[in-house]
């Protein structure tokens, strides 16, 4: 089975956070995993959407995925350290994508 991965990176106040994850997700989808981008939702969720409507999605959509893989600056970000502290309460596997891109620690999609 194709894991299903969940992107963690900072959103709010970082002007191009829209192509990090853009790309990102491509690189993970090329190299067949499934990928769950959160940063869509910007694209989709009306002006009135908060930012607790935002991680309330974010946090249903992680709870459908196997893997949290965090974007750099994410130990900056109140809402991926939410993420982190419930990918760790479900015993996801958690990568940084420094070690993802270094080849580190890729793991086989089995």
């Amino acid at each position: 089975m194709i894991q299903r991965l969940y992107l963690s990176g900072p959103i709010t106040g970082v002007p191009n956070y829209l192509d990090i994850f853009n790309k990102a997700a491509a690189s993970l989808v090329a190299e067949g995993y499934r990928v769950i981008n959160p940063a869509n939702l910007c694209t989709v969720m009306d002006n009135k959407a908060t930012w607790d409507d935002y991680m309330n999605i974010d946090m249903e959509l992680l709870h459908m995925c196997d893997v949290l893989v965090q974007l750099p600056g994410w130990e900056k970000s109140l809402g991926c350290q939410r993420e982190y502290g419930m990918a760790l309460e479900r015993d996801m596997i958690i990568l940084r994508w420094e070690d993802l891109t270094d080849g580190c620690t890729k793991k086989s999609r089995a």
